[in-house]
């Protein structure tokens, strides 16, 4: 897989079918995350994306294709630490929840379907 770096003012990214990314946000560092959708294309706009200390995440998706599937690849975390995905609707109702330990790596990994209405995750 190839990461593709996003510029330094980059704070959204539309990610397309099969395409594997490590993206810019706001503060202008890149982060080490894989968007994988399983066709169309997601929007990922990342809002905070800590490295340290809690190693907190959120960022916001949607995409045209309501029932598109995508493979998270969650980085910059610690290696074999438990973690809870908390994703939500945009109204404050909550769509999932996820809990998982991070590999050797530092990665989760998980998949998510559908896309009724734009969402967060956390």
């Amino acid at each position: 897989m190839n990461k593709v770096f996003g510029n330094e003012t980059m704070n959204s990214i539309a990610v397309g079918y099969n395409i594997v990314n490590a993206i810019a946000y706001s503060s202008g560092n890149a982060i080490d995350a894989y968007f994988i959708p399983s066709s169309d294309s997601i929007n990922v706009s990342v809002t905070t994306w800590n490295t340290t200390g809690d190693y907190y995440k959120k960022w916001n998706e949607g995409s045209i294709n309501e029932s598109v599937t995508t493979q998270y690849f969650i980085g910059d975390l610690l290696p074999s630490s438990n973690y809870y995905v908390k994703v939500y609707w945009n109204n404050g109702t909550k769509f999932q929840d996820i809990y998982i330990t991070s590999n050797s790596s530092g990665y989760i990994v998980y998949n998510l379907t559908g896309y009724e209405s734009a969402r967060y995750t956390e």
